[in-house]
């Protein structure tokens, strides 16, 4: 089997986040900011340097509120790798900054997270929406999620603002995409709302193909998790996925070499085990999968 040519660490690293979202996954977000041990992580990439890697910052909560030294964290990884985040745009001190160090071609993907009943509730979609004009403003390229929550289309005067926000996210050049909800071990998609709500929402957004069925399909296939996509959490153990419970080793560990782990590494280990898979490779990131398929 052929080694990756590019490996995509999820780094869950956030743990603190200033909205309390009904469909987030992670219940306690409270605590300090902490700080990345950046000689140790420095250690990682050099014992790896054979290897390219996207390391996205995500998960858990707000990665531009959770880790005081986010932006020489970034500066980092973007040294000879790409960096990845998913952020809810409301730090606005630190994302001045960021855009200030970070160039846009340093950066493999910005995820922006249109959490509108929260934001809402707390006055920050000016806030939202200002960040993301300024992303734009320096060149980065961010798409825009909104998790498809039951819960939007109940207040009709809720439901009106949200309709007038999604305008004008458009006509500022970004079209949001409407994207799964996974709440109380229901999925509701984008087309779980009523056919007149799908309607309003589609003149200004997009949704994300959703096939109940395609969440339940991957077991006892191949998947590229394991192989060049990985799940590193907030004290930086590396899993092959959220569903294996499997500890490869640690980012911060100043021996661990992923050639370790791939000489050892057979096929077999990369067939899918889980029933359900709420987050599958092949659908997430099918350039990775298809990396994966010619390698193996």
């Amino acid at each position: 089997m052929k080694k990756p040519d590019e490996i995509w660490l999820h780094w869950n690293i956030a743990s603190i986040c200033n909205l309390s979202c009904n469909y987030c996954f992670t219940s306690n977000k409270s605590g300090s900011a902490s700080c990345v041990n950046i000689e140790n992580f420095s250690t990682f990439f050099r014992n790896n340097e054979e290897y390219k890697f996207i390391v996205s910052l995500t998960g858990n909560g707000e990665p531009f509120l959770s880790i005081d030294n986010i932006v020489e964290l970034s500066r980092l990884i973007t040294h000879k790798n790409r960096l990845g985040l998913i952020t809810n745009l409301t730090r606005s001190d630190v994302i001045k900054v960021f855009v200030n160090t970070i160039t846009p071609d340093k950066t493999a993907f910005i995820v922006t997270s249109f959490h509108f009943l929260e934001l809402k509730k707390r006055g920050l979609i000016k806030t939202f929406i200002n960040n993301l004009k300024l992303l734009l403003s320096f060149g980065y390229v961010p798409s825009l999620e909104i998790v498809s929550d039951p819960a939007l289309s109940i207040s009709q005067d809720s439901y009106n603002d949200l309709l007038n926000y999604l305008s004008v996210i458009n006509e500022i050049g970004i079209v949001p995409v409407f994207v799964p909800c996974i709440m109380k071990n229901k999925i509701f998609s984008p087309y779980s709302f009523d056919s007149e709500i799908q309607k309003d929402l589609l003149k200004n957004a997009k949704f994300r193909d959703f096939d109940e069925n395609k969440y339940s399909m991957f077991k006892g296939c191949l998947c590229n998790a394991g192989y060049n996509a990985f799940v590193v959490y907030n004290q930086g153990n590396i899993h092959p996925c959220f569903q294996k419970k499997k500890n490869i080793g640690n980012i911060f560990n100043p021996h661990f070499k992923f050639d370790d782990y791939f000489n050892n590494l057979k096929k077999d280990d990369l067939i899918c085990r889980s029933k359900i898979c709420n987050c599958p490779m092949p659908l997430y990131d099918y350039g990775l999968f298809q990396s994966f398929l010619k390698r193996i």
